[in-house]
């Protein structure tokens, strides 16, 4: 008997790390017009506050006030978007290019997160702009660093407790955001809920494939190391898929029997607090 050739039977397919950036750690929105994409402005909320604790009577001096919150002065921030893109390739044997097209899409849609995370950590995209201060990214120099002694890791629950110190001592100590690669993020003492990850205090904690060794000079991290950071809440802007060629007969290339498309989307991604902070951490000291 003689077996075809020509058919190809669909397997389950890869799907996207669930406690990602685009998990509901995170507010995503997805915007549908293109005023943005020539780079916004967006509001740095703690920037916006000043308090003072004032007497009100009961002392010789009653206009003497005790500084709470200073106003740091930068309200606004400053960001450009950067262009995710996929490449999707199939033989023409056994798929239509509808679903070839369809398959694109989707490609596209599980890589969105690792390609947003990657350029939030790492900041490849921001690095290239003429403006160095647009594009606030977690490996800057920019990261205050808060290892009790720098370039001496800590434990990972150690380095997890200095940085949720830090986002309550910071400015009107309010909630944030806990930024770990998945193998630091697998050895701490988590809460889960609605697929999204949380400390024990209530800040969101994203778990990223695209996140890196990098630390906040450059530099990649030791055998065992890591880097976690810690912002104010994080917005992900994402705009609508593109796909190319617009015609079928131009996606298919006779001569070796594939049909290949490209798709991309925009994105930005922002937090709304002013800093951010960084710890070294080291996965051998213990898991506890």
């Amino acid at each position: 008997m003689v077996r075809p050739t020509t058919t190809l039977i669909e397997t389950t397919g890869p799907e996207a790390s669930p406690f990602g950036i685009l998990s509901p750690a995170t507010t995503v929105i997805e915007r549908h017009d293109d005023y943005w994409l020539n780079g916004f402005e967006y509001e740095i909320g703690d920037a916006r506050v000043k308090v003072d604790n004032a007497i009100i009577m009961g002392a010789a001096t009653p206009n003497e006030i005790v500084s709470i919150v200073p106003n740091t002065g930068n309200t606004l921030g400053k960001y450009y978007p950067f262009d995710i893109e996929a490449e999707v390739e199939h033989s023409t044997f056994g798929l239509t290019p509808e679903k070839v097209e369809e398959n694109a899409q989707k490609a596209l849609d599980i890589v969105t997160q690792k390609a947003v995370e990657t350029e939030f950590w790492s900041g490849g995209v921001a690095k290239l702009l003429t403006e160095q201060n647009d594009n606030r990214y977690l490996a800057s120099t920019n990261s205050v660093d808060v290892t009790p002694t720098p370039g001496t890791a800590v434990k990972p629950r150690y380095g997890l407790a200095l940085l949720e110190g830090a986002l309550g001592n910071a400015t009107i100590g309010s909630i944030g955001t806990i930024h770990a690669p998945r193998a630091v993020a697998g050895v701490l003492k988590l809460e889960q809920d609605d697929n999204a990850l949380f400390t024990k205090l209530g800040n969101t904690v994203v778990a990223g494939t695209g996140y890196s060794k990098v630390g906040p000079t450059g530099a990649v991290a030791g055998t065992n190391q890591y880097w976690m950071y810690a912002t104010g809440p994080v917005t992900v802007i994402l705009g609508d898929m593109n796909i190319t060629p617009g015609e079928v007969s131009q996606a298919i290339d006779t001569r070796v029997n594939t049909i290949k498309y490209y798709v991309d989307r925009p994105a930005a991604v922002t937090w709304s607090t002013s800093n951010v902070y960084a710890v070294l951490i080291d996965l051998s000291l213990d898991y506890a």
